[in-house]
């Protein structure tokens, strides 16, 4: 008998060898019963006796062991398979060495408490996810080993999109076998640290925000999650439409000011600032000869967030995402 502990949008591959069980009547089943506390489906989802859920004892599904999938072994098809493979698919998994840098990802309670510790609603790093914010911006190509501490008393499945990873260590142990794999779930227990390594290499988009968050629903849709972008500083520029003019702000994200460098024969004649909402924040013009190919526009009074600079040349239009963290 084989058993993994899976969480919700959590994924396995399971390769079963039928041949010997030909007329026998096997199940996939849910073990309950066996689970630690600390989990949803335990006897007790409270890890430490850190308070208890409402109601929970009134589903019969918790701390109960249940059949989900059964599976009647009939003779082989015409078309059966009947060998199983030598080899799987080879994976090298990322070095800690490697990585340019170290995120920490904290799991707490946003009211602290036996009740809170456990009902929720949780927060990440102190914050609830608010969407005018850009929680981290990856660099392009960036190795980088995130810290996810669980500091609640119950189990978190933590998913992140866009990567893959790979689990360097669970509270300080190399994964079993079973996790060593490429994933994009892992469950964090309660009073417990995963550490997993990832390269964000796949794709960069400027404009839009990936997402990481805990993959139990009421967990993400009370504010347990945030959002993050992968910015390639060594491209990342904006063409305005219908000219060889490229427009560079940086440092983006900023904490105090942006500076815009236009970089082409076209020279700028105007700009202004927006929110995600469209409102205007900030407008210049520039009269006669007063062209200008660099400007720098301070944000310290703005909240973190999206802004987008919308930019008048003497022969065309665009705009460029601006973060202030």
């Amino acid at each position: 008998m084989t058993r993994l502990r899976l969480a919700p949008g959590e994924r396995a591959e399971i390769l079963l060898d039928l041949t010997a069980l030909q007329t026998q009547t096997i199940y996939l089943t849910n073990y309950g019963s066996q689970l630690p506390n600390g989990y949803y489906g335990a006897v007790n989802p409270a890890a430490m006796g850190m308070g208890t859920i409402p109601n929970y004892s009134s589903n019969a599904f918790n701390g109960t062991d249940n059949n989900i999938l059964k599976i009647n072994v009939v003779a082989p098809t015409a078309s059966a398979v009947t060998t199983m493979p030598s080899t799987l698919t080879v994976l090298t998994p990322l070095l800690a060495s490697s990585a340019n840098k170290t995120r920490t990802k904290t799991f707490s309670p946003k009211v602290m408490g036996p009740g809170g510790g456990l009902n929720g609603p949780f927060v990440i790093n102190g914050m609830p996810f608010d969407m005018m914010m850009i929680n981290d911006t990856v660099p392009f190509n960036n190795v980088e080993i995130w810290n996810l501490t669980n500091n609640t008393a119950i189990a978190h499945p933590f998913h992140i999109h866009d990567v893959q990873f790979y689990i360097l260590d669970i509270n300080g142990s190399a994964p079993p076998a079973n996790m060593a794999g490429k994933k994009d779930v892992v469950v964090v227990p309660a009073q417990q640290t995963v550490k997993f390594i990832a390269k964000f290499d796949d794709f960069t988009d400027h404009m839009t925000p990936y997402m990481y968050h805990c993959h139990m629903l009421v967990h993400e849709d009370e504010g347990m999650m945030g959002q993050f972008l992968v910015w390639d500083y060594l491209t990342g520029v904006k063409k305005n439409s219908g000219t060889n003019t490229f427009v560079k702000a940086f440092p983006n994200p900023s904490t105090s000011s942006w500076i815009i460098k236009v970089e082409g024969k076209d020279f700028v004649v105007g700009y202004n600032l927006t929110d995600v909402l469209g409102k205007k924040l900030k407008e210049v013009t520039f009269d006669g000869l007063n062209y200008t190919k660099e400007l720098e526009i301070d944000n310290k009074e703005l909240i973190k967030g999206i802004y987008y600079l919308n930019i008048d040349t003497k022969l065309s239009k665009g705009s460029i995402k601006l973060i202030k963290e």
